[in-house]
Parts: C-alpha cells; structure tokens; sequence
C-alpha cells in the first residue's frame, strides 16, 4: 500500500468510496474545496482504496472502500497522519462502534457527545488525539 497526496485524478474513485461509506453523498466540489488541505489516499495497485481529509486540526473524512475493510488500510493512514500531527479532533457517528474503536485502539479519547449533529439526527462523538 501507498499512501500519497490528493489528485484531481482520483476524484471519481474517492468519490465512489465516500458514497458506499457515508449515508450523505459527497459531491466533486466539497472534495475539491479539501484539495490544498492535508488529503491523503491509500493506493493499492494504482487504486484507491481510502483516503484521510483534514483541514487544520480537524480531521474532517477518513473512508476505507469496502471491498477493502478489514486489512488495516484505515489504520494506517490513521497511524501516518498521528506522525504529522501533535493535535486533531474529529467527530464521529455515535453509532460507527467500529470506527470509534479504531481511534481508542490509537490512543484517541473521547471529549464530548454532540446531540443530533448530523443532517439526519444522528448523535456524533468528539474525540481528540495529542502526540505523547
């Protein structure tokens, strides 16, 4: 795996990962106002297979294809964004358990429940991560 910068090359492929992970579709614009940001891909092959968006201290998307969940690919573009960052918060679904467990896996705590954050009412959890 490969893990390289943001290409408007790739938009289709992110495109088509975000759609299958988020119950929110993404247009091709809210990832190209993201494209001078810090925006990460995972390649397999010349495919992408995930990528990581964050703007300043917010990590604002990390999706894995799920063709390809389960390989640890999230894990570690997790691990090579922690190398480049002393702080970042993120707010994650209340009810995406595997996610959530994921970030504690990686040494995120969390810092608050957001109540009905998302479009469709869903709850989010805030979690912080700090560079020991």
């Amino acid at each position: 795996m490969e893990i390289e910068k943001f290409k408007e090359e790739y938009l289709g492929q992110i495109k088509e990962i975000a759609n299958k992970s988020f119950p929110e579709p993404k247009s091709s614009n809210f990832f190209k106002k993201y494209s001078d940001d810090y925006f990460i891909v995972a390649l397999i092959n010349n495919k992408v297979v995930g990528f990581f968006i964050a703007q300043g201290e917010h990590a604002i998307l990390l999706a894995v294809d799920p063709a390809y969940r389960h390989h640890g690919i999230g894990k570690k573009l997790m691990e090579y964004v922690e190398k480049r960052f002393s702080y970042l918060y993120l707010r994650v679904r209340e009810h995406n358990k595997v996610a959530i467990n994921l970030y504690k896996e990686l040494g995120w705590k969390i810092k608050r429940k957001i109540e009905r954050y998302y479009k469709n009412g869903d709850n989010a959890i805030e979690m912080e991560y700090h560079k020991k």
